[in-house]
């Protein structure tokens, strides 16, 4: 059982990705790349389409095949709904997902932010996953606490930000390493230009392959009436 002690720790490492996303970014460590130029509206890869089975995510996955199992849910609850509350909550009732009380409520409500967030697991007794959405900021996020290969996850990052700036009719994304205080995890920020705005999608990692919480969060600039 995770003691409140763990929980804590965890809430205070990864708390601080960004939890806005209308402001200037403010990075850790300087821009490391555009990108690249890639080409976007390319067709999709394999592991980002989605499954044809009911869940995105096997239960004895690997470490290797959970992050991918991740970063799919994510692309479909997140990037798919365009980071829409209301849709990303219906999909995750309509895949058996339910609202949960588990002690990962708490450290999802810490990541997640201010405001009042709703937190979706598995299942009833299943945390292995959770889906987190709030109105206030507007944040679409999906995590888990479990075995991780942190370094495929951050490999698998780069299409889902070039998908979501397809969606967002948006152009040469930019991304940033943070280095936390805790040198086993990784955080990366990624930020999508659209208009005057900024729409921001963040992960957090094990380093390498590790127990530990990875989380994948898109936050979409307010809408406008220009929009």
């Amino acid at each position: 059982m995770r003691s409140a002690r763990h929980v804590a720790l965890l809430a205070a490492l990864l708390g601080a990705l960004p939890a806005g996303a209308q402001q200037e970014p403010t990075f850790t460590a300087p821009m490391v790349h555009p990108l690249g130029s890639p080409e976007l509206g390319a067709t999709p890869p394999d592991w980002l389409k989605p499954p044809t089975a009911a869940s995105a995510v096997d239960r004895l996955a690997t470490p290797r095949a959970r992050a991918q199992d991740l970063a799919i849910l994510f692309n479909q609850v997140c990037v798919q709904t365009q980071g829409d509350t209301d849709t990303a909550i219906s999909w995750a009732l309509d895949h058996g997902y339910v609202p949960t009380s588990s002690t990962l409520r708490a450290l999802a409500q810490n990541i997640a932010g201010p405001g009042p967030a709703s937190v979706y697991s598995r299942g009833p007794r299943d945390d292995s996953l959770l889906i987190v959405t709030s109105r206030q900021p507007l944040l679409c996020m999906v995590m888990a606490a479990s075995d991780v290969d942190g370094k495929v996850l951050r490999s698998q990052m780069d299409p889902l930000v070039e998908a979501w700036a397809v969606q967002r009719k948006a152009s040469k994304p930019t991304a940033s390493v943070d280095l936390p205080d805790n040198p086993r995890y990784r955080t990366v920020t990624y930020q999508v230009s659209v208009g005057r705005q900024l729409d921001t999608l963040s992960m957090a990692s094990p380093v390498g392959v590790g127990h530990g919480v990875a989380v994948l969060k898109l936050l979409p600039a307010p809408q406008t009436p220009a929009d």
